[in-house]
């Protein structure tokens, strides 16, 4: 679908500023130029030189990779540089490296100055770095030693602080869709990630007030504890429940309300208090989706312009890019939004969880976005 495919970075321009590069794509390119790494004999191939002679003043720029903007989650400005450069992922691609030790022609960085750029424009647009500059940078690539990023065996980046496939280490998927978040598969508000399922420990019989507590085989669990029975709460499996306010047993025992909606009064509905596009989810997008040369403005990565303005008609009923049968936003039904899925990480038919850089959506926020779909996503 949408946020998903591409860009690494914001141009970097020395005058004006301007918002917009990339540096992500599907697959490598081969880069032109001599490759010697010879530069123009004033060339100094470490890092805290060529962060003083080229990356300062070509691209720590407003807009671009400064401490105050960061464009793609790349800071040029900071102390850790290295750790920001060497085998990390690319802020915005899957399956590139910012800087592969000893192999330029592999380092998005490296492409994305020297050209051909892989994808977007090179930088700083529109002509990238002079011949002298992007050898300097060659011959520093060329030098390091050490691997890449973590792939789990495959071919593309892994981010294991975020990747449902591999959360927190290779190989380890997070169950039934649940996101990863900071390196742990994460469960709905109020249940607990018990033997690959989330429970609720408060009223599962097999998990009461805790993972493997379990109670007798004639008691319940009501409130974390086992009982007798359940008092003025209703039994359903051996678990005391409100069957007025119960997502998974509303109305009636076995009766789940779909994803994004709630159980009042015994019924699935969209409650709690009307989420405002405008107000609410508008801003979200354009703060967290629209630089970096993603959404917004002159690149719009999958034909997806999020920015003020655009965002509400290019998502709403708008079929997705990567999903043949599914649509961005479809009204009413947040669990068949693949918006919804893309902020989560969940369900994705192509690429990974979105936005790439930075910490991304809070589980509150997507929460908030998913009300606001089943109310019927109204351009309000």
């Amino acid at each position: 679908m949408w946020l998903a495919v591409a860009l690494l970075a914001s141009a970097c321009v020395s005058s004006p500023p301007a918002a917009s590069t990339d540096t992500d794509t599907e697959s490598g390119a081969e880069q032109s130029g001599d490759g010697d790494g010879d530069g123009d004999g004033d060339c100094t191939p470490e890092l805290e030189a060529l962060r003083a002679d080229i990356f300062t003043p070509s691209c720590a720029l407003a807009s671009c990779h400064s401490s105050a903007d960061a464009a793609a989650g790349l800071d040029l400005e900071a102390s850790d540089l290295e750790a920001q450069l060497v085998g990390a992922p690319s802020g915005t691609c899957d399956g590139w490296v910012r800087v592969v030790p000893g192999a330029p022609d592999e380092s998005l960085l490296y492409l994305k100055i020297a050209g051909p750029a892989p994808c977007g424009t090179l930088m700083p647009a529109p002509d990238g770095l002079p011949p002298e500059q992007t050898a300097c940078v060659r011959s520093w690539i060329e030098q390091l030693e050490g691997t890449g990023c973590e792939t789990c065996g495959g071919d593309a980046c892994v981010d294991l602080q975020s990747d449902a496939e591999h959360c927190g280490e290779c190989g380890n998927a997070c169950p039934n869709g649940l996101p990863c978040e900071a390196r742990a598969c994460t469960c709905p508000v109020g249940q607990q990630l018990c033997d690959d399922a989330c429970v609720d420990t408060q009223s599962d019989p097999q998990h009461c007030g805790g993972c493997s507590s379990s109670c007798a085989p004639n008691q319940v669990c009501s409130q974390s504890e086992c009982a007798n029975d359940c008092g003025q709460l209703s039994e359903c499996n051996g678990a005391c429940v409100n069957l007025d306010s119960n997502p998974d047993h509303c109305g009636e025992c076995d009766n789940p309300c779909a994803q994004g909606s709630m159980c009042m009064a015994g019924s699935c509905g969209c409650g709690g208090e009307q989420v405002s596009f405008a107000r609410d989810v508008e801003p979200l997008l354009v703060d967290e989706c629209t630089g970096g040369g993603c959404h917004g403005f002159p690149a719009t990565a999958a034909d997806l312009d999020l920015r003020a303005g655009f965002a509400y008609d290019n998502l709403v009923s708008v079929p997705s890019s990567q999903c043949d049968d599914r649509l961005r936003v479809a009204p009413g039904q947040p669990g068949a939004s693949y918006l919804i899925d893309k902020l989560a990480g969940v369900n994705l038919c192509f690429g990974t969880k979105m936005p790439k850089a930075g910490p991304g959506f809070s589980a509150e926020q997507i929460a908030m976005i998913s009300a606001w779909v089943c109310q019927g996503a109204l351009d309000n």
